[in-house]
């Protein structure tokens, strides 16, 4: 009996790790045109910019935020799949995760778009499939079909 159990339960575990993947390929597959929210154009205040940082972390066993700091500062906490928009004042921003950092120089009234991350998968091959984690400024045309396929947590 214990046998046949520990079977089921292996049974039941893979189909949970194929639907899963199955659904994030999914998302994938959706189309990409998208607006961005009205807020999203030049017209915030000037004396502010405004970042959109996009958690686009793969799937993991046990799930975990993914923190980002700002000058030595938490700045945002995400879980994965999710992304946020943040007003920053303008000047040098040296933004961290887990010890990787981009230097943003944001200037007044403009907006940026921030993807980070951790890829479970090139950690099985790192150093040849590169690292793992990951932060780096993307444009508003890749920001787009983010903004379709996350959402705010």
């Amino acid at each position: 009996m214990i046998m046949a159990s520990g079977k089921l339960w292996l049974v039941h575990c893979c189909i949970t790790l194929m639907l899963g993947l199955t659904s994030h390929l999914a998302i994938g597959s959706q189309s990409n045109d998208v607006n961005l929210p009205e807020d999203a154009t030049v017209k915030s205040a000037p004396d502010v910019c405004k970042i959109y940082i996009f958690n686009i972390s793969g799937w993991t066993l046990i799930p975990s935020n993914q923190e980002l700091a700002d000058n030595g500062k938490q700045l945002v906490s995400l879980p994965r799949q999710t992304y946020n928009k943040i007003n920053i004042a303008p000047g040098v921003h040296e933004l961290v995760l887990h010890g990787r950092k981009l230097v943003l120089n944001a200037e007044m009234g403009k907006i940026y778009y921030v993807v980070m991350g951790y890829k479970p998968e090139r950690s099985w091959a790192f150093p040849i499939g590169g690292d793992p984690v990951f932060i780096r400024q993307i444009s508003e045309e890749e920001a787009r079909p983010l903004l379709q396929q996350l959402k705010t947590p």
